[in-house]
């Protein structure tokens, strides 16, 4: 009878061990992708999110916080020691990194994209918590769905 009590004693503390664990998971490792092969990733056990590359786990951008998926390109702001504004051209995951706003604006104007505002934007808020309103994402299929989180 003994060894019944702690075979189940056993098997219920690794249940609640590998349930721990996936909750642990998504709450810290959080991962998924933006467009084409651009994916955000989390980096383990920090508030800090880093653009890669999908097929390869590259990093593309460090920490990055806010995002516009324009044409063929993601632009948007990162969080290093200071600011830095940056451009991904989403077919050949080229990274171009500014570290002015108004040298990036200058530069999404010869792009002919539009001026980066932060309220055109998309962020982690908005793929976790949804931010209070309707979003619209790329999809793996590069076609667009509305989403919200519940």
């Amino acid at each position: 009878m003994r060894k019944i009590l702690i075979f189940f004693t056993g098997v219920i503390l690794f249940a609640i061990l590998v349930i721990v664990f996936f909750v642990f998971q998504h709450v810290y490792n959080f991962s998924t992708r933006i467009v084409e092969d651009i994916c955000i990733d989390q980096v383990f056990m920090k508030d800090e999110y880093n653009l890669i590359n999908c097929a390869n786990n590259k990093v593309l951008v460090q920490d990055a916080s806010e995002w516009i998926v324009k044409d063929n390109n993601l632009y948007g702001i990162a969080m290093d020691d200071r600011d830095i504004y940056f451009l991904i051209n989403t077919k050949n995951n080229s990274v171009t990194l500014i570290d002015s706003y108004l040298d990036f604006n200058d530069y999404l104007n010869k792009l002919g994209l539009p001026n980066y505002n932060m309220s055109n934007s998309e962020g982690m808020v908005h793929l976790l918590y949804g931010a209070g309103r309707d979003r619209i994402f790329p999809t793996e299929e590069g076609c667009c769905v509305p989403w919200r989180r519940r």
